[in-house]
């Protein structure tokens, strides 16, 4: 998934739209199971990024320089 950042407890903070979140609440309203996965450059990472209730968590982050997956 594509975001503006993301940080290292995998929450990513998109363009405001919430057009990601409102894809993958209709995912799970219909019971799909899925992996999200962060793309990203390695100076998109930050140390914390703000949550709301209806964020979606990343599965794992992916830079050039590492692979993170997240519990």
């Amino acid at each position: 998934m594509p975001g503006l950042a993301f940080d290292r407890e995998g929450n990513r903070l998109g363009r405001g739209k919430g057009y990601y979140d409102r894809f993958l609440a209709e995912l799970d309203g219909a019971g799909y199971s899925y992996v999200t996965i962060g793309f990203c450059m390695e100076a998109q990472v930050v140390p914390r990024l703000p949550r709301e209730s209806w964020d979606k968590n990343m599965n794992a982050l992916c830079t050039a320089g590492e692979f993170i997956v997240f519990k």
